[in-house]
């Protein structure tokens, strides 16, 4: 799990520290289960893996990703999480947001039938992170 973490924050400082010859949209699938791998106990071990990493390292990252004024995606399925497990996946956002990045929805709703269940996600990223229009990411002109 401990390489598996740095690999994450590490690949996450290194797309921030990239010239590109374009702007960088956003930063997306921050807490996504898969970067736990691919097996039964993948919704546990996403918890242990995003759990682990430490306000610091959070906020510098969070940091970074506001001064090159990339987005932060919210599209994870957050109705799913029990209160633990929401205070867990809720702390890196709320970090972003504390460090002044910018957010937009992502639904990865690959049927039309499930735009309906990422519509109500979406409220509730809303709700339980205070989101105003002051938090939306815009893409530069």
């Amino acid at each position: 799990m401990d390489k598996r973490r740095e690999l994450v924050v590490n690949r996450s400082f290194h797309l921030l520290e990239q010239h590109y010859p374009f702007h960088k949209m956003g930063l997306a699938h921050i807490t996504c289960p898969l970067a736990a791998g691919y097996d039964e106990n993948q919704w546990s071990n996403h918890l242990k893996l995003f759990g682990g990493i430490s306000d610091a390292v959070y906020t510098d990252l969070f940091k970074k990703a506001a001064e090159v004024g990339i987005g932060i995606e919210l599209n994870a399925p957050i109705h799913r999480y029990n209160e633990q497990e929401l205070d867990i996946i809720l702390r890196p956002y709320r970090i972003a947001k504390e460090c002044g990045c910018k957010f937009y929805l992502g639904s990865d709703a690959h049927t039309p039938a499930r735009l309906e269940a990422a519509h109500k996600d979406f409220e509730l990223w809303v709700k339980l992170l205070k989101l105003t229009e002051n938090d939306k990411f815009q893409f530069p002109t």
